[in-house]
């Protein structure tokens, strides 16, 4: 539980490379944790499993293509 109750603290705390890598390794890990985990589970926690399994896959893509986006913004100026 500690890592998801950091992530939202982590972004105004950490400069933004630091940031991004951090959440791409966090989320990593908890998204492999979280499907370990919910198998032979009950349904609502399977179901709640799932759910936390996107939202920390989506996580990872945006982490990921952050700094790319960034990027282009700042080549574009």
């Amino acid at each position: 539980m500690v890592i998801p109750n950091l992530m939202p603290f982590l972004p105004l705390a950490l400069p933004a490379e630091v940031n991004r890598w951090v959440n791409i390794v966090s989320g990593t890990l908890y998204t492999v944790i979280m499907i370990l985990a919910i198998r032979g589970g009950w349904h609502f926690y399977i179901f709640y499993g799932w759910i936390e399994i996107v939202l920390t896959a989506l996580i990872v893509r945006y982490a990921w293509t952050w700094a790319r986006q960034a990027e282009r913004e700042g080549s574009a100026q």
